[in-house]
């Protein structure tokens, strides 16, 4: 079963039931895919502790230029963990007939949004004829 996660990958250890690694265990292998994001700061922050190794895991880190790209490449049966938006995990879950977990949100809040402004856009009016998206997919 694949697994679906926007979640520190502390809590996969815990999902998968890997204990604390044993000398003599080797270490689980296993692929993560990410985006660029200050929200994950805590993966990074874990691997650049040894966290993982000392769970007894050997993760990879795929980087992708977004969470969608990150998915769309988990689904077509590559990677083992993807950090993605909770909508497009929720939609995903549906489409497989639930067979993935997301594991937990790792950051949710106003807080947690960026945007350009520039000072040609100053009202509301401003933005008429200028093009405001977000990329297909995307939690946003």
């Amino acid at each position: 079963m694949k697994l679906v996660a926007t979640a520190a990958m502390a809590a996969a250890g815990l999902i998968l039931g890997v204990a604390a690694a044993s000398a003599q265990k080797a270490p689980m292998k296993m692929t993560l895919f990410g985006q660029p994001s200050v929200n994950n700061d805590s993966v990074w922050m874990a691997f650049d502790k040894g966290f993982y190794k000392d769970e007894g895991l050997d993760i990879t880190y795929r980087l992708f230029p977004s969470g969608t790209t990150a998915f769309q490449a988990f689904q077509t049966g590559q990677g083992d963990i993807v950090m993605t938006g909770d909508l497009p995990s929720v939609q995903y879950y549906f489409r497989v007939k639930g067979d993935y977990r997301t594991i937990a949100v790792m950051e949710r809040d106003a807080k947690g949004y960026v945007a350009v402004a520039t000072n040609d856009i100053k009202k509301p009016a401003d933005l008429i004829g200028k093009t405001v998206a977000t990329r297909v997919g995307s939690t946003g």
